[in-house]
This record gives structure tokens, C-alpha cells and sequence, in this order.
């Protein structure tokens, strides 16, 4: 009896164990060609950073947290390793798109913008100052106005994390630019 329910087990899991071990094939292939999940650069590797700029804006802020949590090295003053990232001029702005048949706005296009620049420790600079911008469309609920404004602060967060996004990716561009 022990057999059969051993022979049973051993059939049924051996569906399991070729997944498994198609999975790791497949993981190990894409490891092997470099492929990484977005956001998975690697910061480890770009040199100490300074960043300033607007410490008091949203995107600062993330970008902050992001090198932070990516284990890239953040200086509190310059010094002559460090290059230095400048984040500032974040600005915000809201257009209508369309209105109800009651003369009411109804779908607007939010876009958040912010200005970055990236010098070396000897202050010559590697990413003149360029502009990263990301624009979304939102309806406004009339009749769940407070719902609406929490619905556009959670999309500003959301903006704003695509920024630094953005600002990463050109850190991480730089860093590969200036290994190669």
C-alpha cells in the first residue's frame, strides 16, 4: 500500500519539478543576458552622490529615497569624489480638456515638471541641466469632490515618483557612459 501512495506522489510532483526546473532555466537565461527588472539598475555603482536643490519637493524626495534604498552612496557636502546632482524648479500645472453639457470641467491634464542637472567632483558637467516632465489625464466627479482631489494627490505621487524615475535612469546612463 505504501508503494502505490509513494508511486502516486513521486507522478504528481514530477509535473511540479519540471516547472521548477524550467523556471530556473528561464531565470538563469535571463540573468545571463543582462535583463534586470525596472528600477533594479544598478546604483550600487555610480560614485558618492550630493544631491541639492528643492529638498521641500515631492520629487527630490524620492529620488532621495530611491538612491537611499538602492544602497548608492548620498554625501551630506561635496567633496572630490562625489558627483553633484542639482534637482530643482519642480512645477506643476492643470489644463481642462473637457467640460460637461453643464459648463463644468470635467477632464483635466495634470503635468508635473522638474529641472536636473549632473556635474563631476571637479564641477564640469555631465547631464547639462535638462527637463523631465510627465503629463496624465483625470476626471473630475462632481457629485465626489473630495474623492476626485485624493484621486489627483495619489496621481501627483505617482507623477512624481516617474520623475525620479527619469532622474535615475540618466544617473544610471552616466554612470555606464563614463565606465565605458
Amino acid at each position: 500500500m505504501c508503494r502505490a501512495s509513494c508511486l502516486t506522489l513521486s507522478w504528481h510532483s514530477r509535473p511540479q519539478a519540471l516547472r521548477l526546473a524550467l523556471l530556473g532555466l528561464a531565470v538563469g537565461l535571463l540573468a545571463g543576458c543582462g535583463f534586470q527588472l525596472r528600477g533594479t539598475g544598478a546604483m550600487q555603482d555610480l560614485p558618492p552622490l550630493y544631491l541639492h536643490g528643492d529638498q521641500r519637493s515631492e520629487t527630490w524626495q524620492r529620488v532621495q529615497r530611491s538612491l537611499d534604498l538602492s544602497g548608492a552612496e548620498l554625501v551630506s557636502e561635496p567633496d572630490a569624489r562625489a558627483w553633484r546632482v542639482r534637482i530643482a524648479n519642480e512645477r506643476e500645472s492643470e489644463r481642462t480638456l473637457t467640460v460637461t453639457d453643464r459648463a463644468l470641467a470635467a477632464d483635466f491634464e495634470l503635468t508635473l515638471e522638474v529641472e536636473y542637472e549632473v556635474r563631476d567632483a571637479a564641477d564640469d558637467v555631465l547631464r547639462s541641466l535638462s527637463r523631465a516632465e510627465v503629463s496624465r489625464v483625470y476626471r473630475l466627479d462632481p457629485d465626489n469632490v473630495a474623492g476626485s482631489a485624493r484621486e489627483r494627490e495619489l496621481l501627483r505621487g505617482e507623477m512624481a515618483q516617474e520623475l525620479a524615475q527619469q532622474v535615475l535612469g540618466a544617473l544610471s546612463s552616466l554612470a555606464r557612459q563614463q565606465d565605458g
